[in-house]
């Protein structure tokens, strides 16, 4: 198979995306794609996918895929979910931690991977979540709101984990895994 264009201008998320889709390659596409102001996070892929799609026409990349995530307050039903993003600008972690002081902690992360083939022209989702709590920043602030969450059954959150502890546990580890699966079983 040729190589996997990863449409995304976040350097994190291609390093762990090279790591994760290995034997594959993944190579970077850098385009900015519209950030739509709706809940789903399936219907917020789709929507990427398709205008990723119709951006890299003249470019012909066989294999496409963008990615979303989102991270859900139990107590606040849909919220943040994708607008997260915006949360994190306006609050931090720190902020967003506080925010919380008069409800539950529990949350749950969503990661949604879209693939588009554009040989068969056929669009896949792979999605998956993971529960856990919201704590105290710990750890580097530097990857979204990795500092603040920690994973069920875990005690570290995912900034205070190495690369290959995250990448074994992960929401974007488990969308992953999918995605493996599925590209492989396409060869």
């Amino acid at each position: 198979m040729s190589a996997l264009f990863f449409v995304s201008s976040n350097s994190g998320k291609l390093q762990e995306y090279q790591k994760l889709l290995s034997p594959f390659v993944v190579q970077s596409l850098n385009l900015s794609l519209e950030e739509l102001q709706i809940e789903q996070l399936k219907q917020l892929c789709e929507h990427k996918l398709a205008e990723a799609v119709e951006k890299t026409q003249i470019l012909s990349p066989n294999n496409l895929f963008i990615e979303d995530t989102a991270l859900y307050f139990q107590e606040w039903k849909s919220f943040p979910g994708i607008f997260i993003k915006w949360m994190l600008q306006s609050l931090e972690p720190e902020g967003i931690y506080r925010s919380l002081q008069a409800f539950g902690k529990t949350a749950r992360a969503e990661c949604c991977i879209a693939f588009h083939n554009s040989l068969s022209k056929k669009n896949y989702y792979f999605q998956s979540h993971l529960a856990g709590t919201i704590v105290s920043p710990r750890g580097e602030k530097n990857f979204g709101w990795d500092s603040i969450f920690v994973p069920q059954g875990h005690q570290k959150t995912f900034a205070e984990m190495d690369n290959e502890e995250k990448n074994s546990i992960s929401h974007r580890y488990l969308a992953a895994q999918k995605f493996l699966a599925f590209l492989k079983e396409s060869n």
